[in-house]
């Protein structure tokens, strides 16, 4: 049995971008194999609700989660000075990049604080160090904005596959004997995955109309892309396995990288290079973090 929530828990989780973590009577029950049931491997979102995630490890305290706020804060500071020089496009583009994932990060973490310090409830992270992501999959099913994956999932993913409307919410032994029956085949498996980052690229569209008043359509096709690549690597990922042949990570984390990084620069920053939004974010920040860096403007 999961421990119920409390009203106020129960509110903040159905409002706010946070997952809970289940406590550690439910954890012992519910993680009797840690790679998930009969070796099903689990995403981070997954073990982080099972309390298995690096956030729940350190305990998640509201003094640990204070530190690595700052933390992240001092970062996202140097990164904004670092802005502040002529770049070259590329460059800046990369720590545009890591910039955003501070600047989310940040904000995901204010909300886990308040709801450690004053809900008591144990939140998942929101990121798992997406810069070590060693493979499209590993990027963007358990390093990068989980709750917001855990919701594309269980709105979009999940249906398509269990052939519903809604999500059928289960134990995981049911949710197990119910594939058992009814196997999900790979081909619908990827017009899941497809259709899931068209529906993300059309809510980032509708971003980029809000910040610029017409649409573009640089973010959907950026999101939309997505969907046949991760099927484009599952496929290779399963030929290489079945010839024995391992890509190390080494090579693997720089290629997903240098991939990511090239649709960004082809797709996801134009939107906001072009038309100076980035900079104006970066000047903004700058004013906000930075002590002292209105008045040397002025001056």
């Amino acid at each position: 049995m999961t421990a119920a929530l409390t009203l106020p828990q129960f509110v903040a989780v159905a409002f706010l971008p946070i997952t809970p973590v289940l406590p550690h009577s439910d954890r012992d029950n519910n993680n009797k194999n840690s790679n998930g049931t009969n070796g099903k491997q689990l995403s981070t979102t997954e073990k982080a609700r099972k309390g298995n995630a690096r956030q729940d490890e350190k305990g998640d305290t509201a003094s640990a989660a204070a530190v690595d706020f700052f933390f992240k804060l001092f970062c996202l500071a140097l990164l904004l000075t670092a802005l502040q020089k002529d770049l070259p496009r590329l460059a800046r583009e990369v720590l545009y990049a890591f910039g955003l994932y501070l600047f989310i990060a940040i904000i995901m973490d204010c909300v886990g604080f308040i709801s450690v310090l004053l809900l008591n409830l144990q939140v998942a992270p929101h990121f798992d160090r997406p810069f070590l992501s060693a493979s499209l999959t590993d990027y963007w099913s358990r390093r990068w904005n989980l709750n917001t994956g855990y919701t594309m999932r269980f709105l979009i993913y999940d249906p398509i596959c269990e052939r519903r409307l809604i999500k059928k919410v289960g134990s995981e032994e049911e949710e197990e004997e119910e594939e058992n029956i009814f196997p999900i085949s790979r081909r619908r498996r990827a017009v899941a995955v497809c259709i899931s980052f068209l529906v993300s690229g059309i809510f980032h569209e509708f971003f980029i109309i809000y910040l610029r008043g017409r649409i573009s359509g640089y973010w959907l096709t950026f999101f939309t892309v997505q969907g046949p690549l991760l099927v484009f690597e599952s496929t290779g990922r399963r030929w290489m396995k079945l010839r024995g042949v391992a890509v190390p990570r080494v090579l693997s984390i720089p290629l997903t990288l240098g991939i990511l990084f090239t649709l960004g620069d082809l797709l996801f920053f134009p939107s906001v290079r072009n038309n100076g939004i980035a900079e104006q974010v970066v000047q903004n920040l700058y004013g906000m973090l930075v002590p002292g860096s209105i008045a040397s403007k002025v001056e």
